[in-house]
Formats: structure tokens, sequence, C-alpha cells
């Protein structure tokens, strides 16, 4: 979660600060009867010597009163490489508070359009740090635009990647230093801006994440900090495919509010309701809290209000989780169980918790197994079961 907001975040640092170029440029420009031949001119040898980085654009309109239109944008990264192109970009503006060095921008719409943010490793910087940098305050520049603000952002049929190169790719999961986001859609409304953060709503957001990671719908209220990241997640739904060796879908709603920053991970009033079609069905209810340093530990409380697993999703967790030479053993087993249907809550912490839970199977063996117990490091099993098999016939 904390790297998929991370690469949502530079990745609109990184469109808002070539917007915010491209538009200051060609806006003075204008001034001088700007037609489309010399805006092309403008945007391929200014703005580009301004960068420090090869830019073009395939054509380009300029209304001086409120909209600028830009069709096959390309802009590369210091090094050569493509970090932002877009079939067509459109910027709508108020002229009014550029008279007090203000660029009040309505709406930036992208349509057709690639992020590609990378760095060569952990210590080098990003490649999309020098816009950064260009946008960074500067106490002896006069005549600089004092505040940037975006109303709106709209995203259609985009992709976004994000490359860690030195660290080895992984295939079969999500991998967090190479991530692929594919076929993004995205209305944003930025509330209000100040010059540490701004205040947002995510009306929707859909993506497609290259590991079978599928959001069909996201909304969230979204505040941002230098210091704090505050996320409060109102609908998300995912849709989850191919996992390991069986193919198939699981559909989940998710509401909370999560509040992150440079120390902490918290979260607060999550509902998650997690679905399999005949495969499993899970409801539960947390807060979870995190300390993000490496000798931090994470606190919980947990009410598992429901859990059903089938057969077929019983199989799916030992596909997971056992070795491959044993999973012919267990499938014996799970066969006599049938179904399962669990509840429960545990709350304390990874090296201290207690819990409770309730189980039952329904198949050719039945049973009501209760567990009541706690773990530590010291005692990691410590606990009552009260257990009653009925009609079992294992071997």
């Amino acid at each position: 979660m904390r790297r998929l907001l991370s690469i949502f975040k530079n990745s609109l640092r990184t469109i808002y600060g070539i917007v915010a170029v491209v538009f200051v440029f060609l806006y003075v420009s204008a001034h001088y009867n700007l037609n489309g031949y010399l805006a092309k001119k403008v945007i391929s040898e200014d703005i580009a010597s301004y960068l420090g980085t090869e830019v073009s654009v395939g054509n380009a309109e300029v209304d001086i009163f409120n909209q600028i239109v830009l069709e096959q944008l390309l802009v590369k990264d210091q090094n050569s490489d493509t970090l932002l192109s877009a079939r067509r970009v459109m910027l709508s503006f108020d002229i009014i508070p550029l008279l007090q060095k203000k660029l009040e921008i309505h709406t930036i719409q992208l349509i057709d359009f690639d992020v590609k943010l990378s760095r060569k490793d952990s210590l080098s910087a990003p490649n999309y740090k020098f816009l950064v940098d260009i946008f960074a305050p500067k106490d002896d520049n006069k005549n600089s635009l004092d505040i940037i603000n975006v109303n709106s952002v709209i995203l259609r049929s985009g992709s976004i990647s994000y490359d860690d190169f030195s660290k080895a790719k992984r295939t079969k999961y999500f991998d967090k230093n190479h991530i692929r986001l594919l076929d993004i859609s995205s209305n944003l409304k930025i509330k209000s801006t100040k010059e540490d953060g701004f205040l947002a709503k995510l009306k929707r957001l859909t993506f497609d994440e290259a590991s079978g990671l599928k959001v069909t719908k996201a909304a969230a209220d979204i505040s941002f900090d230098n210091n704090k990241n505050l996320l409060m997640i109102d609908d998300v739904q995912l849709l989850f495919e191919q996992i390991l060796e069986r193919r198939f879908k699981a559909l989940a709603d998710v509401k909370g509010n999560i509040t992150l920053d440079n120390k902490r991970l918290d979260v607060e009033d999550l509902v998650v309701n997690v679905s399999s079609p005949d495969r499993f069905d899970i409801k539960t209810s947390a807060y979870i809290k995190y300390a993000l340093s490496s000798e931090g530990d994470i606190s919980i409380n947990v009410d598992l209000e429901k859990l059903h697993l089938t057969n077929s999703g019983l199989n799916t967790i030992t596909d997971l989780f056992v070795n491959s030479n044993k999973k012919e053993t267990y499938r014996r087993y799970i066969d006599k169980v049938g179904q399962l249907e669990s509840s429960g809550h545990a709350e304390g912490s990874l090296s201290n918790m207690s819990y409770k839970i309730s189980a039952s199977a329904f198949g050719e063996m039945t049973a009501d197994v209760n567990v009541e117990g706690a773990y530590t490091k010291e005692q990691p099993i410590n606990c009552n079961i009260d257990a009653v098999i009925n009609n079992s016939n294992l071997l």
C-alpha cells in the first residue's frame, strides 16, 4: 500500500511539474501571436532547454483565455529515457490569478498516457528528481510563480510504471520494486492546497496491476503534507486473478481510515469483505497500529466475523502454503472436511497476542472446535482446545 501511494504521488508530481512548465512557456509566448507551429518550436527548444532534456509535441493549440491542448507530448528524463508520453493533454486555466503570480489550473486531462518512474538503485536519485528540484522554493528567484493550484486531474487509458533496476524481477507475485499499473482511469478533485500539502477527493480510480491485481473501484478523501500521509478509504473494490497454480477471482470491499507518516501506519475502522465464487467468503473488522522502524512492533485488534471456506477454497489454501509432495495427502483430509465455517477475535502484538477462535466443519466429517489461548515468542503454543468430532473416518 505504501509503495503504491508513493507511485501515485510521484506520478502526480511529475505531471504537475511538466504541465506547469509547458503552461508558463506557452502562455508567455502566446502574447507574441503564438500559433501551432511556433508552439511546437517553443516546446521542443525553449522548454527542452529549460528542463535540460528532450521534449517534443505533435500538435499544439493555444487559447490565451482559458485552454491549451497538446497532442503527442513526449518528455524524456535526463538519461534520454521516456518519462512521460501522452496522446492528448488538455489544460483549462484562469488568467486573473497570474497577475498575483499564481498559476490556477482548473483541469488537467491526460488521455492515453504513460508515466515511467525509475531509479538505478536505492541510493541514486529517481529519474523525476530534476522536476522536483526545478519547483523547489528558491529565495533568490523573485520572478517565480508563488503558488501553483490544480483543481482537478482527469486520467484516461493510461499506465504508470516504477522500476528499481538494482532489484531482480519477480514474476508470480506483486513486486514492489517493479510495478506496472495499466489501463488507469481516475478523477481527482483538489479541494485546497497549501505550501506543504493538499486536501483532495479521489472520486474514482480504476487500474490493473501486472501481477493480476485489478482495482475496479476506489474512492478516498486524501490529506497530504510533508510529514504525514492521511488517506481515508471510503470504498475500494479489488479483483485478484491468477494466484499461484490455480486461476480464480476474488472480490474485496474495503472501508476504513489510514494514517501514514514517516514513523507509523495506523488503520482504524477497517472493514474488509472478501469473497470468491465457490471458494470462500470472509468478513473482518479491525484496527492496526504499526511502527515503521525496523525494531517496531505491530498492534492488532481483529474481529473475524465470518469465514466460510468451501472444499475448493480449502484446496486453494493447500496449493498456496503446502509443499507439492504433501498436497495429495492433505487433500484426502480436506475432501472429508467438506466446508468450514469460523469466527474469532485476536488482539495484542506479533510478539504477544491473545486469541479466541471457533470453527465448524460440515462434510463426511463434522466437527466443532473452540480454541482459546495466547501467543508469545517465549511460549508460542499456549492454548485450550475444546473439540467435538463426529462421523470421523480420516484414514
